[in-house]
C-alpha cells in the first residue's frame, strides 16, 4: 500500500507494527532464537553471517540488486567507472580498494554518482558532511600545522 504522505506512512507503519499478531511474531523469534537478547543468540547470528556462502550470496546480493536500486547502475557500469577512473580511487588515486572494492560515491542532496572511492576517501566525505567548505577548512588547517 503506497503512500505519498510520509506522516501518513508513519501512522500506518505504527499501527502495523503494533497489531497483536505481528508483535506475537516478534516475541516468538527472540523467544525461540534469543537474538539481541542472550549471546548465544548473537555467536549465532555472527556465526551464520561469516559463513563463506552467505557472504558471497549478500555480495551478489549487493551487485545485482542494491547497485541498481539506489544508484541505478548495474555491474558493467562499475566497471566502465573504473576503467573510465584507470581502475584507481577518484580522489586519493590509489588502487587498494578494501575488503569491499570500491565504494559508489553519490550526492545525497541529489541522488547523482559523483565516481568510484576507496573506503577511506568515502568515510572522510562522509564525516565532513559533503560540504566542500568544511574540506577546505580541513586542508588548510593541514597545511598551516606543517
Amino acid at each position: 500500500m503506497p503512500l505519498a504522505d510520509p506522516e501518513k506512512r508513519r501512522a500506518y507503519d505504527f499501527e502495523y507494527k503494533h497489531r497483536p499478531e505481528v508483535m506475537a511474531r516478534a516475541k516468538a523469534r527472540v523467544r525461540d532464537y534469543g537474538y539481541r537478547t542472550s549471546p548465544e543468540g548473537k555467536a549465532k547470528q555472527r556465526e551464520y553471517a561469516n559463513r563463506p556462502d552467505v557472504r558471497i550470496r549478500h555480495k551478489a546480493y549487493y551487485q545485482k540488486y542494491w547497485l541498481k536500486k539506489n544508484y541505478g547502475l548495474t555491474k558493467a557500469d562499475i566497471e566502465a567507472m573504473l576503467i573510465k577512473q584507470g581502475n584507481v580511487c577518484a580522489i586519493c588515486g590509489h588502487a587498494e580498494w578494501g575488503a569491499k572494492g570500491p565504494h559508489v560515491d553519490h550526492d545525497h542532496k541529489t541522488g547523482a554518482v559523483r565516481g568510484l572511492l576507496c573506503h577511506r576517501c568515502n568515510v572522510s566525505i562522509g564525516l565532513l558532511d559533503d560540504d566542500p567548505a568544511r574540506a577546505r577548512t580541513l586542508a588548510d588547517y593541514l597545511e598551516a600545522k606543517q
